[in-house]
């Protein structure tokens, strides 16, 4: 696999592909690859290309060849499918498949930013996501189609970790700034069972109504089984479990306005 074309900024890096260190995960990666991009070792990891079929004129450290992917994308498949197939083995092949890839990491990244997942959580996620999943490609996928199917694994391992991630916010109901998270039980599927029974009580909630949000919310029971199981439609039970939820979170608003009965939560 013989390229003759010479990369435009093989001799000055543009700002997506800068070595300067990052403070995030995938930007570190650059950085790391940089410090394997030096002397002789740079020498060895493009001879050990070289012998697996890389060699593309005037790229001569793995760094310059993670550059040349970034600005080669309709014929950097080959070369990252290369490098896949050698990286569980060589650590260095693993890093340049990466920051190669680093394009479409940070854009997974901003998709699960945009989804409430902290920066720094998201890339570490997703890094290693990326490892193990070259680690999977390269036993099974052929070299052509290696790079899309990390990249494709990625992203669907990325949607997994906003769909649990929603699932866990939504079991946990927003009872907003009148709760103090360190003084009451930690455990969420407590806490807002004596919250419902609390508000059944009060005639906040109806029987229904409580026994609708505990059944999802803490049980974790698909609203469409309980609709099935009732004979309505799903969006009628998801309606009613809506009006429930906005029912409960006004009798907390009133009941912690004139001052909660509960130990450790704020009046």
């Amino acid at each position: 696999m013989t390229h003759t074309s010479t990369p435009s900024t093989a001799s000055a890096p543009t700002a997506s592909t800068t070595t300067t260190p990052s403070t995030t995960p995938i930007g570190r990666l650059g950085a790391h690859l940089g410090s394997r991009s030096k002397g002789r070792e740079a020498r060895a990891a493009m001879a050990r290309f070289a012998r697996a079929g890389i060699e593309i004129a005037d790229v001569h450290s793995p760094l310059e060849l993670a550059r040349w992917c970034h600005d080669h994308r309709g014929r950097s498949a080959d070369v990252v499918g290369v490098l896949v197939r050698l990286a569980p083995g060589d650590e260095t092949a693993m890093v340049c498949v990466l920051v190669a890839l680093r394009p479409a990491l940070l854009r997974t990244a901003g998709y699960l930013v945009r989804h409430g997942i902290e920066r720094d959580d998201a890339e570490t996620e997703l890094v290693g996501i990326a490892w193990e999943r070259v680690l999977a490609v390269a036993a099974a996928a052929p070299a052509h189609h290696a790079a899309s199917a990390v990249v494709d694994g990625v992203w669907d391992r990325a949607r997994l970790l906003v769909h649990r991630d929603r699932r866990r916010r939504d079991r946990e109901i927003a009872l907003g700034d009148h709760v103090d998270p360190e003084a009451i039980d930690a455990d969420p599927g407590v806490r807002v069972t004596t919250v419902l029974a609390d508000a059944e009580r009060a005639k906040a909630l109806t029987g229904r109504q409580a026994r609708l949000v505990h059944e999802t919310r803490v049980l974790g029971r698909p609203v469409g089984e309980l609709a099935t199981a009732s004979g309505r439609d799903p969006r009628a039970v998801r309606q009613e479990r809506r009006r429930a939820e906005i029912a409960l979170r006004r009798h907390l608003a009133a009941s912690f306005a004139e001052s909660s009965p509960y130990t450790g939560w704020r009046s």
